[in-house]
Protein backbone atom coordinates (compact mmCIF):
# COMPACT_ATOMS: atom_id res chain seq x y z
CA UNK A 1 0.00 0.00 0.00
CA UNK A 2 1.20 3.74 -1.24
CA UNK A 3 0.60 5.98 1.92
CA UNK A 4 1.35 9.57 2.17
CA UNK A 5 0.35 12.58 3.78
CA UNK A 6 -2.03 15.68 3.07
CA UNK A 7 0.07 18.57 1.73
CA UNK A 8 -0.61 22.35 2.72
CA UNK A 9 -1.72 24.28 -0.42
CA UNK A 10 1.67 26.79 0.07
CA UNK A 11 4.75 27.31 -1.05
CA UNK A 12 7.21 25.30 1.46
CA UNK A 13 10.24 27.92 3.08
CA UNK A 14 13.86 27.27 1.87
CA UNK A 15 15.27 24.09 3.10
CA UNK A 16 12.02 22.57 4.73
CA UNK A 17 10.93 19.23 3.01
CA UNK A 18 7.95 18.65 0.41
CA UNK A 19 4.62 17.95 2.24
CA UNK A 20 3.18 14.65 1.89
CA UNK A 21 0.16 13.61 0.21
CA UNK A 22 -2.22 10.72 0.17
CA UNK A 23 -2.15 9.11 -3.43
CA UNK A 24 -6.09 10.32 -4.04
CA UNK A 25 -6.12 12.85 -1.83
CA UNK A 26 -5.17 15.26 -4.81
CA UNK A 27 -7.26 15.91 -7.58
CA UNK A 28 -7.47 19.02 -10.22
CA UNK A 29 -9.48 19.68 -12.46
CA UNK A 30 -7.12 20.61 -16.15
CA UNK A 31 -7.89 24.07 -17.31
CA UNK A 32 -5.55 26.69 -19.25
CA UNK A 33 -5.07 28.78 -15.93
CA UNK A 34 -3.16 25.75 -14.07
CA UNK A 35 -0.55 23.08 -15.16
CA UNK A 36 -0.86 19.76 -13.43
CA UNK A 37 2.29 17.90 -13.36
CA UNK A 38 4.33 14.87 -11.94
CA UNK A 39 7.95 14.69 -12.01
CA UNK A 40 10.16 11.21 -11.43
CA UNK A 41 13.33 10.90 -11.27
CA UNK A 42 16.94 8.53 -10.99
CA UNK A 43 14.63 5.91 -11.52
CA UNK A 44 17.89 3.71 -11.78
CA UNK A 45 16.64 0.55 -13.26
CA UNK A 46 19.13 -2.37 -13.97
CA UNK A 47 20.17 -1.16 -10.41
CA UNK A 48 22.64 -4.55 -8.59
CA UNK A 49 21.34 -4.71 -5.61
CA UNK A 50 17.49 -3.18 -5.68
CA UNK A 51 15.29 -5.38 -8.40
CA UNK A 52 14.13 -3.33 -11.71
CA UNK A 53 11.22 -5.49 -10.78
CA UNK A 54 10.26 -3.95 -7.43
CA UNK A 55 11.12 -0.58 -8.76
CA UNK A 56 8.80 -0.64 -11.51
CA UNK A 57 5.86 -2.59 -9.25
CA UNK A 58 6.53 0.46 -6.85
CA UNK A 59 6.24 2.84 -9.32
CA UNK A 60 3.40 2.05 -11.40
CA UNK A 61 1.30 1.80 -7.70
CA UNK A 62 1.65 5.33 -7.49
CA UNK A 63 1.11 5.99 -11.42
CA UNK A 64 -1.19 3.76 -12.77
CA UNK A 65 -3.86 4.49 -10.05
CA UNK A 66 -6.07 6.98 -12.52
CA UNK A 67 -3.52 9.49 -11.04
CA UNK A 68 -2.48 10.11 -14.49
CA UNK A 69 -5.89 11.05 -15.75
CA UNK A 70 -5.37 14.61 -13.56
CA UNK A 71 -2.19 15.21 -15.15
CA UNK A 72 -1.58 17.70 -18.02
CA UNK A 73 2.83 16.50 -18.15
CA UNK A 74 4.49 14.39 -16.81
CA UNK A 75 8.26 14.41 -16.63
CA UNK A 76 10.94 12.13 -16.11
CA UNK A 77 13.45 14.54 -14.47
CA UNK A 78 16.95 11.79 -15.62
CA UNK A 79 18.49 8.55 -14.59
CA UNK A 80 15.50 6.49 -15.34
CA UNK A 81 18.49 3.73 -15.88
CA UNK A 82 21.53 2.79 -13.70
CA UNK A 83 23.67 1.53 -16.49
CA UNK A 84 23.94 0.07 -19.77
CA UNK A 85 21.41 -2.57 -20.56
CA UNK A 86 21.78 -4.92 -23.47
CA UNK A 87 18.40 -6.16 -25.52
CA UNK A 88 18.67 -9.13 -23.71
CA UNK A 89 19.15 -8.17 -20.15
CA UNK A 90 16.19 -9.67 -18.20
CA UNK A 91 15.27 -6.63 -16.66
CA UNK A 92 14.94 -5.07 -20.55
CA UNK A 93 11.66 -6.65 -21.26
CA UNK A 94 10.09 -5.92 -18.20
CA UNK A 95 11.30 -2.46 -19.00
CA UNK A 96 9.39 -2.16 -22.51
CA UNK A 97 6.36 -3.08 -20.89
CA UNK A 98 6.70 -0.14 -18.28
CA UNK A 99 7.62 2.48 -21.53
CA UNK A 100 4.62 0.59 -23.39
CA UNK A 101 2.06 1.19 -20.16
CA UNK A 102 2.96 4.59 -19.48
CA UNK A 103 2.88 5.99 -23.11
CA UNK A 104 -0.82 4.29 -23.28
CA UNK A 105 -1.73 5.86 -20.00
CA UNK A 106 -0.83 9.47 -21.58
CA UNK A 107 -2.55 8.74 -24.57
CA UNK A 108 -5.54 7.81 -23.09
CA UNK A 109 -5.74 10.55 -20.79
CA UNK A 110 -3.83 13.38 -22.95
CA UNK A 111 -1.46 13.95 -20.92
CA UNK A 112 1.81 15.30 -22.24
CA UNK A 113 5.31 13.06 -21.49
CA UNK A 114 8.37 14.16 -21.51
CA UNK A 115 12.16 12.11 -20.79
CA UNK A 116 14.88 13.98 -19.84
CA UNK A 117 18.52 12.69 -20.33
CA UNK A 118 20.52 12.09 -17.20
CA UNK A 119 23.90 11.83 -16.18
CA UNK A 120 25.82 10.09 -18.89
CA UNK A 121 27.10 7.16 -17.24
CA UNK A 122 23.65 5.79 -16.11
CA UNK A 123 21.08 6.65 -18.87
CA UNK A 124 24.00 6.72 -21.54
CA UNK A 125 20.86 7.56 -24.36
CA UNK A 126 18.95 4.52 -23.23
CA UNK A 127 16.04 6.96 -22.38
CA UNK A 128 16.14 7.37 -26.37
CA UNK A 129 13.72 3.77 -25.66
CA UNK A 130 11.04 5.96 -25.88
CA UNK A 131 11.55 7.40 -29.14
CA UNK A 132 12.18 3.75 -30.45
CA UNK A 133 8.68 2.40 -29.13
CA UNK A 134 6.77 5.89 -29.84
CA UNK A 135 7.91 5.33 -33.53
CA UNK A 136 5.79 2.10 -33.69
CA UNK A 137 2.51 4.31 -34.15
CA UNK A 138 0.70 3.08 -31.73
CA UNK A 139 0.38 5.73 -29.62
CA UNK A 140 -1.38 9.50 -29.57
CA UNK A 141 0.11 10.86 -26.70
CA UNK A 142 2.57 13.97 -26.91
CA UNK A 143 6.03 12.00 -26.06
CA UNK A 144 9.13 14.08 -26.15
CA UNK A 145 12.96 12.44 -25.36
CA UNK A 146 15.06 15.61 -24.68
CA UNK A 147 19.06 15.47 -24.71
CA UNK A 148 19.91 18.75 -25.38
CA UNK A 149 19.51 22.72 -23.98
CA UNK A 150 16.22 23.70 -24.67
CA UNK A 151 13.19 25.65 -23.87
CA UNK A 152 9.47 24.19 -25.05
CA UNK A 153 6.71 26.52 -25.82
CA UNK A 154 3.44 25.34 -24.55
CA UNK A 155 0.39 26.90 -26.44
CA UNK A 156 -2.25 25.22 -25.02
CA UNK A 157 -1.20 27.44 -21.28
CA UNK A 158 1.21 30.31 -22.79
CA UNK A 159 3.82 28.91 -21.16
CA UNK A 160 7.77 28.03 -21.70
CA UNK A 161 9.71 25.25 -20.38
CA UNK A 162 13.40 25.01 -19.78
CA UNK A 163 14.79 21.84 -20.31
CA UNK A 164 18.63 21.20 -18.53
CA UNK A 165 19.89 17.53 -19.57
CA UNK A 166 23.28 16.79 -17.00
CA UNK A 167 26.67 17.34 -18.07
CA UNK A 168 25.83 18.55 -21.56
CA UNK A 169 28.86 21.11 -20.71
CA UNK A 170 31.87 20.70 -19.32
CA UNK A 171 31.41 22.91 -16.60
CA UNK A 172 27.98 23.97 -14.71
CA UNK A 173 29.11 27.91 -15.41
CA UNK A 174 29.14 27.09 -18.92
CA UNK A 175 25.71 25.49 -18.99
CA UNK A 176 24.58 28.58 -17.01
CA UNK A 177 26.34 30.87 -19.44
CA UNK A 178 24.89 28.82 -22.46
CA UNK A 179 21.26 29.17 -20.97
CA UNK A 180 21.51 32.84 -20.54
CA UNK A 181 22.51 33.29 -24.27
CA UNK A 182 19.63 30.59 -24.99
CA UNK A 183 17.08 32.81 -23.70
CA UNK A 184 18.11 36.34 -25.52
CA UNK A 185 18.22 34.03 -28.64
CA UNK A 186 14.75 33.23 -28.25
CA UNK A 187 14.14 37.10 -27.00
CA UNK A 188 12.89 35.86 -23.55
CA UNK A 189 14.07 37.07 -20.17
CA UNK A 190 12.77 34.24 -18.00
CA UNK A 191 10.79 30.53 -18.17
CA UNK A 192 7.84 29.54 -16.15
CA UNK A 193 9.20 26.13 -15.56
CA UNK A 194 12.89 24.14 -15.55
CA UNK A 195 13.61 20.73 -15.62
CA UNK A 196 17.40 19.60 -14.70
CA UNK A 197 19.30 16.99 -13.90
CA UNK A 198 22.26 17.74 -11.93
CA UNK A 199 23.04 19.39 -8.29
CA UNK A 200 22.99 22.64 -6.65
CA UNK A 201 24.38 23.79 -4.12
CA UNK A 202 22.97 23.87 -1.57
CA UNK A 203 21.96 19.78 -1.88
CA UNK A 204 25.77 18.71 -1.18
CA UNK A 205 29.00 19.74 0.91
CA UNK A 206 30.68 22.43 0.23
CA UNK A 207 33.71 20.72 -1.18
CA UNK A 208 31.19 19.50 -4.31
CA UNK A 209 32.81 21.70 -7.28
CA UNK A 210 30.24 21.32 -10.37
CA UNK A 211 26.85 22.51 -8.40
CA UNK A 212 24.29 25.22 -9.62
CA UNK A 213 24.14 28.89 -7.72
CA UNK A 214 19.80 28.78 -7.00
CA UNK A 215 20.17 32.23 -6.48
CA UNK A 216 20.92 32.97 -10.11
CA UNK A 217 18.77 29.76 -11.80
CA UNK A 218 15.39 31.43 -9.67
CA UNK A 219 15.98 34.62 -11.41
CA UNK A 220 15.36 33.47 -15.27
CA UNK A 221 12.15 30.69 -13.57
CA UNK A 222 8.82 32.15 -12.25
CA UNK A 223 7.44 29.16 -11.07
CA UNK A 224 9.42 25.93 -10.00
CA UNK A 225 12.39 24.60 -10.78
CA UNK A 226 12.53 20.35 -10.96
CA UNK A 227 15.92 18.87 -10.20
CA UNK A 228 16.79 15.05 -10.40
CA UNK A 229 20.50 13.38 -9.27
CA UNK A 230 20.76 13.78 -5.78
CA UNK A 231 18.54 11.21 -4.10
CA UNK A 232 17.40 12.85 -1.43
CA UNK A 233 14.43 14.84 -1.63
CA UNK A 234 14.35 18.73 -0.59
CA UNK A 235 12.90 21.63 -1.28
CA UNK A 236 15.11 25.11 -1.56
CA UNK A 237 12.88 28.22 -2.30
CA UNK A 238 11.17 27.31 -5.89
CA UNK A 239 13.59 24.23 -6.36
CA UNK A 240 12.18 21.06 -5.56
CA UNK A 241 13.82 17.49 -5.74
CA UNK A 242 12.39 14.33 -5.21
CA UNK A 243 15.65 12.42 -4.77
CA UNK A 244 15.32 9.06 -6.39
CA UNK A 245 12.16 6.89 -6.08
CA UNK A 246 13.62 4.35 -4.20
CA UNK A 247 16.31 3.50 -2.06
CA UNK A 248 19.38 1.49 -4.07
CA UNK A 249 22.07 1.67 -1.03
CA UNK A 250 22.79 1.98 3.19
CA UNK A 251 22.55 5.57 4.21
CA UNK A 252 19.56 6.22 1.84
CA UNK A 253 17.06 5.70 5.00
CA UNK A 254 14.84 8.84 4.02
CA UNK A 255 11.43 8.57 2.25
CA UNK A 256 11.61 8.00 -1.70
CA UNK A 257 8.93 9.25 -3.98
CA UNK A 258 8.77 11.78 -6.35
CA UNK A 259 6.83 15.29 -7.08
CA UNK A 260 4.06 16.21 -8.06
CA UNK A 261 1.93 20.03 -8.25
CA UNK A 262 -0.51 22.45 -10.06
CA UNK A 263 1.39 25.98 -11.68
CA UNK A 264 -0.71 28.71 -10.73
CA UNK A 265 -0.33 30.33 -14.66
CA UNK A 266 -2.48 33.00 -14.20
CA UNK A 267 -1.89 34.23 -10.97
CA UNK A 268 0.06 34.55 -7.81
CA UNK A 269 2.73 32.22 -7.71
CA UNK A 270 2.78 31.67 -4.51
CA UNK A 271 -0.34 29.70 -5.56
CA UNK A 272 1.51 26.77 -6.91
CA UNK A 273 1.22 23.80 -5.10
CA UNK A 274 3.64 20.85 -4.86
CA UNK A 275 3.28 17.83 -2.83
CA UNK A 276 5.96 14.69 -2.27
CA UNK A 277 4.21 11.55 -2.59
CA UNK A 278 6.13 9.11 -0.86
CA UNK A 279 7.00 5.33 -2.21
CA UNK A 280 6.32 3.71 1.34
CA UNK A 281 7.48 0.37 -0.33
CA UNK A 282 10.87 1.79 -1.31
CA UNK A 283 13.21 -1.41 -0.93
CA UNK A 284 14.91 -1.17 2.78
CA UNK A 285 18.42 -0.72 3.52
CA UNK A 286 18.45 -0.86 7.44
CA UNK A 287 21.93 -0.80 9.16
CA UNK A 288 21.69 -1.91 13.30
CA UNK A 289 24.25 -0.37 15.30
CA UNK A 290 25.63 -3.13 18.10
CA UNK A 291 28.27 -0.90 19.62
CA UNK A 292 28.55 -1.33 23.16
CA UNK A 293 26.46 -3.77 23.66
CA UNK A 294 26.47 -5.31 26.84
CA UNK A 295 26.73 -9.16 25.27
CA UNK A 296 26.12 -11.10 22.30
CA UNK A 297 22.79 -12.11 23.57
CA UNK A 298 21.78 -8.83 23.87
CA UNK A 299 22.73 -7.81 19.96
CA UNK A 300 20.79 -10.96 18.86
CA UNK A 301 17.99 -9.77 20.83
CA UNK A 302 18.35 -6.35 19.17
CA UNK A 303 19.05 -7.64 15.78
CA UNK A 304 16.29 -10.32 15.88
CA UNK A 305 13.22 -7.68 16.88
CA UNK A 306 14.19 -5.23 14.07
CA UNK A 307 15.09 -7.82 11.62
CA UNK A 308 11.77 -9.79 11.83
CA UNK A 309 9.69 -6.51 11.00
CA UNK A 310 11.10 -5.80 7.88
CA UNK A 311 9.66 -7.19 4.95
CA UNK A 312 12.13 -10.26 2.77
CA UNK A 313 14.74 -9.50 1.00
CA UNK A 314 16.05 -6.40 2.93
CA UNK A 315 19.19 -5.47 3.52
CA UNK A 316 20.74 -5.56 7.02
CA UNK A 317 24.56 -3.93 7.75
CA UNK A 318 25.21 -4.71 11.19
CA UNK A 319 27.39 -2.12 12.80
CA UNK A 320 30.09 -2.73 15.84
CA UNK A 321 33.34 -1.87 16.74
CA UNK A 322 36.52 -3.74 15.64
CA UNK A 323 36.35 -7.14 17.83
CA UNK A 324 32.65 -6.93 18.68
CA UNK A 325 32.02 -10.20 19.68
CA UNK A 326 28.59 -10.39 17.23
CA UNK A 327 31.18 -10.20 13.97
CA UNK A 328 32.14 -13.48 15.17
CA UNK A 329 28.66 -15.00 15.57
CA UNK A 330 27.05 -13.42 12.46
CA UNK A 331 26.64 -17.28 11.23
CA UNK A 332 23.93 -16.96 14.27
CA UNK A 333 23.04 -13.56 13.11
CA UNK A 334 21.75 -14.60 9.44
CA UNK A 335 19.84 -17.42 10.56
CA UNK A 336 17.42 -15.01 12.08
CA UNK A 337 15.81 -14.48 8.70
CA UNK A 338 17.68 -16.37 5.53
CA UNK A 339 15.55 -14.37 3.23
CA UNK A 340 17.45 -10.65 4.13
CA UNK A 341 21.49 -9.83 2.89
CA UNK A 342 23.46 -8.88 5.79
CA UNK A 343 26.87 -7.51 6.11
CA UNK A 344 28.81 -6.09 8.53
CA UNK A 345 30.52 -2.65 9.21
CA UNK A 346 33.24 -3.31 11.64
CA UNK A 347 34.66 0.04 13.01
CA UNK A 348 38.32 0.78 14.23
CA UNK A 349 38.87 2.10 17.55
CA UNK A 350 40.05 5.49 17.76
CA UNK A 351 43.47 4.24 19.05
CA UNK A 352 44.01 1.87 15.81
CA UNK A 353 43.19 4.72 13.47
CA UNK A 354 47.06 5.95 13.55
CA UNK A 355 49.35 3.27 13.25
CA UNK A 356 53.52 3.44 12.77
CA UNK A 357 55.03 2.73 9.54
CA UNK A 358 56.34 -0.58 11.62
CA UNK A 359 52.92 -1.63 12.47
CA UNK A 360 51.71 -0.91 8.87
CA UNK A 361 54.64 -3.07 7.36
CA UNK A 362 53.52 -5.48 9.51
CA UNK A 363 50.21 -6.11 8.24
CA UNK A 364 51.04 -6.11 4.90
CA UNK A 365 52.06 -9.51 5.52
CA UNK A 366 48.96 -10.45 6.13
CA UNK A 367 46.83 -8.21 3.36
CA UNK A 368 44.66 -10.10 1.00
CA UNK A 369 44.71 -8.40 -2.06
CA UNK A 370 40.84 -7.85 -3.25
CA UNK A 371 40.09 -8.31 -6.98
CA UNK A 372 39.07 -5.05 -8.30
CA UNK A 373 37.28 -4.65 -12.10
CA UNK A 374 34.21 -2.03 -13.37
CA UNK A 375 31.67 -5.23 -12.12
CA UNK A 376 32.17 -4.61 -8.74
CA UNK A 377 34.39 -1.59 -7.40
CA UNK A 378 31.46 0.49 -7.24
CA UNK A 379 29.82 -1.68 -4.93
CA UNK A 380 33.34 -2.04 -2.70
CA UNK A 381 33.88 1.63 -2.75
CA UNK A 382 30.59 3.27 -1.34
CA UNK A 383 30.41 0.22 1.24
CA UNK A 384 34.09 1.23 2.62
CA UNK A 385 32.78 4.91 2.60
CA UNK A 386 29.53 3.98 4.13
CA UNK A 387 31.38 2.09 6.56
CA UNK A 388 32.83 5.46 7.88
CA UNK A 389 29.66 6.84 8.49
CA UNK A 390 29.55 9.34 5.63
CA UNK A 391 26.87 11.02 5.21
CA UNK A 392 24.24 9.86 2.06
CA UNK A 393 24.96 13.04 0.62
CA UNK A 394 28.82 12.49 0.09
CA UNK A 395 28.21 8.69 -0.71
CA UNK A 396 26.07 10.40 -3.51
CA UNK A 397 28.62 12.67 -4.83
CA UNK A 398 31.01 10.30 -4.24
CA UNK A 399 29.07 7.75 -6.76
CA UNK A 400 28.96 10.36 -9.82
CA UNK A 401 32.59 10.63 -9.49
CA UNK A 402 33.38 6.96 -9.30
CA UNK A 403 30.82 6.76 -12.34
CA UNK A 404 32.75 9.38 -14.10
CA UNK A 405 36.06 7.85 -13.71
CA UNK A 406 34.59 4.32 -14.84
Amino acid sequence: MITTHKLKPTIPSRHSQPFRLTPHAWKSKKTSEHLNWLSVSDIHLGHLRTPTESILDNLEAILFDGRIADLDILFIAGDLFERQLEYNHPASGRILLFVDKLMDECSKHTCKLRVLEGTPSHDNKQNKIFDDVYATGKYSCDMKYVDTLSVEYLPDWDMRILYVPDKIRTTTQEVWDDTVKLLADLGITYVDMAIMHGAFSHQLPPMAKEVYVPEDWLKIVKHWILVGHVHFHSIYDRIGAGGSFDRLCHGEEGAKGLLMGTLNLKGDVKKDKIYFIENTRAKKYVTIDCTGDESVEVSLVKIEDIANRLPNDSYIRIRGEKGNPVFSNMAEVMKINLAHYWNKDEKLLEDEETLTEAEKEEGLESWVPIHLDKANIMGILLERLSSKQISGDVLQLAEGIIHESL
